[in-house]
């Protein structure tokens, strides 16, 4: 399935820019604020909270400001912050289809910064619709190897027993993701009975899976449009960018 090739962008992004996004406690704290106050403040009640702390804490977030953000969010004053979600669509250099989710107090600042890295970068910023028809909404889990130690085999059986669309995983590498995929319905059910298996995952959210790609034949256009991508990623409103770039050169 077109997963596969999503793998590898996974893997490349992963080392590319997780640094950089962990860097950012201030989109970290954000999603802690956002999961508290949508749900309980409790973490072993609220699932979503449980993630956005245990990502926060990966991050290197003290742990003080991550019981902060809960204390906000449930405090008398929490509706003087309000975040949503938006999704923006658009094209990167080459014709790339790029979609990005973002948590934000003001669309107008954040669709306005956006555009100018796109013009900036030799893309556009485009409507809602424009490129989403070339991509598969799916819920994506993911557990480093390293993390599961010897229950790697149990794990990937366990997966398996779930009504889930495909499981990635590289044999040859001792270090690398075992990705899965499933439907969005029955995402939070899986991430779920994993969790209680095997503990918190590396990554679980909801991502864009591209069903047609672009091919990038060009070193110079490949790298151009990387670092469209990772200045996209380092704005603070932004939570997650799909696309579905192809590298083809050597």
């Amino acid at each position: 399935m077109a997963g596969h090739s999503h793998a590898s962008n996974v893997k490349h992004r992963k080392n590319a820019n997780d640094s950089k996004r962990s860097a950012s406690f201030t989109k970290l704290l954000r999603g802690v604020y956002v999961a508290a106050k949508a749900g309980m403040p409790d973490i072993d009640a609220n699932p979503m909270l449980r993630s956005a702390t245990y990502l926060a804490r990966k991050g290197g977030v003290p742990n003080d400001r991550i019981l902060a953000a809960i204390k906000k969010a449930s405090g008398s004053n929490s509706s003087d912050e309000t975040y949503e979600y938006v999704q923006y669509e658009g094209y990167a250099n080459g014709g790339v289809a790029v979609i990005i989710n973002a948590l934000t107090d003001n669309r107008t600042r954040t669709a306005s910064d956006l555009r100018h890295t796109f013009s900036k970068n030799g893309g556009n910023l485009g409507e809602s619709g424009n490129v989403s028809y070339l991509f598969e909404h799916n819920g994506v889990i993911i557990y480093n190897k390293k993390s599961l130690g010897n229950s790697i085999e149990k794990f990937m059986e366990s997966a398996i027993e779930h009504d889930i669309i495909d499981i990635i995983n590289n044999d040859e590498d001792s270090d690398s993701d075992i990705l899965i995929y499933t439907t969005i319905p029955n995402f939070n059910n899986v991430k779920e009975s994993l969790y209680k298996e095997f503990g918190e995952s590396d990554r679980a959210e909801l991502r864009f899976i591209p069903q047609m790609k672009t091919e990038i034949s060009s070193t110079e256009a490949f790298e151009k449009f990387i670092k469209l991508i990772e200045i996209i990623e380092n704005n603070d409103d932004v939570q997650s960018v799909d696309h579905n770039a192809e590298y083809t050169g050597e």
